[in-house]
């Protein structure tokens, strides 16, 4: 299913800084559209630069809608791939 009101969006697979302050880092997904970012766990829109220096962001994929939805369809599960 597509959400055909956000269609520029992108679904980002990455690694962050963890929130809860002990300096690990951790797998995460966000979207990401030119220079911002939405982050559905913290449910907050960051400009990227803000988000890459206070989560110390790092991307290792990133999928357009169609392709979030062949990947998860493919590999059976919601990411990451």
């Amino acid at each position: 299913m597509f959400d055909d009101r956000f269609p520029d969006w992108k679904l980002v697979h990455g690694e962050v800084l963890s929130p809860i302050g002990d300096g690990s880092i951790m797998s995460h997904a966000w979207l990401r559209k030119r220079n911002m970012v939405y982050d559905p766990v913290l449910n907050r829109s960051f400009f990227w630069t803000v988000y890459k220096l206070q989560y110390e962001a790092q991307v290792t994929a990133s999928f357009s809608q169609k392709e979030a939805a062949k990947a998860a369809y493919r590999h059976g599960h919601l990411g990451p791939w």
